[in-house]
């Protein structure tokens, strides 16, 4: 993801770290090493107030903005949903990632109109009291062209 390397980073020397970042859905419990005291999955919104060790609240500030960029300019958000979904499930993973609501409507347009995205089934979600939403899957692209972007949906 990024090399860390600012001098006094680290009270104990000079140290150089990188970062990797994996994106994946329904990932399994992780688990603790030997010199670690606790592992689990966190929520980005339980991490406000948590102090981090040294540079670490930079190390992953740019990882989730590393993150939210992707989301802008690949189809990486089907990954995180069912073989097939509906606009709103996807709408979700965006504000989600985002953390912030998007416009249905322009969501809905954006998305549907970037070519390889999406693919259109001819099935519909099961009622949920309005009209049913339209099914669809992933489509064969990997880049949203014109990318979804944050600023202003």
């Amino acid at each position: 993801m990024r090399t860390f390397g600012t001098p006094g980073r680290d009270p104990r020397g000079h140290v150089v770290s990188v970062a990797f970042m994996a994106l994946g859905a329904d990932l399994p419990d992780p688990r603790r090493g030997e010199d670690v005291a606790d592992a689990r999955w966190w929520s980005i919104a339980d991490l406000d107030g948590i102090s981090l060790a040294f540079d670490h609240a930079t190390v992953l500030e740019a990882s989730i903005e590393r993150a939210r960029s992707k989301l802008e300019y690949t189809t990486l958000a089907v990954t995180f949903l069912p073989e097939e979904f509906t606009i709103s499930q996807l709408r979700g993973v965006y504000e989600s990632v985002w953390g912030r609501s998007l416009d249905a409507g322009n969501f809905h347009r954006k998305a549907t109109r970037s070519e390889g995205f999406l693919m259109e089934l001819d099935r519909h979600a099961a009622p949920t009291g309005g009209r049913p939403a339209r099914l669809y899957r992933a489509g064969s692209g990997t880049s949203l062209v014109p990318p979804l972007l944050r600023a202003g949906d």
